[in-house]
């Protein structure tokens, strides 16, 4: 079972492939999601894995972690 901190490590890590992803398209998403051969499947593939792992915390009951990065 994952701990609730290594979900927290992995949306992290997510959410800067995805800011590595768009650092080759000066950082807009809207010229990254217009490759749709690469980038925009990527980008899609890690959004749908963060929302999954928030999801996770949330069937664990993991609120406290949750309210930490509800703002």
């Amino acid at each position: 079972m994952f701990e609730p901190m290594n979900r927290i490590k992995n949306i992290d890590k997510k959410s800067k492939l995805i800011g590595s992803i768009l650092s080759d398209y000066d950082g807009k998403i809207s010229l990254a999601l217009q490759d749709e051969t690469k980038s925009r499947p990527a980008i899609l593939m890690h959004l749908i894995s963060i929302a999954e792992q928030i999801n996770k915390l949330k069937d664990e009951s993991a609120f406290e972690i949750l309210k930490r990065y509800s703002n």
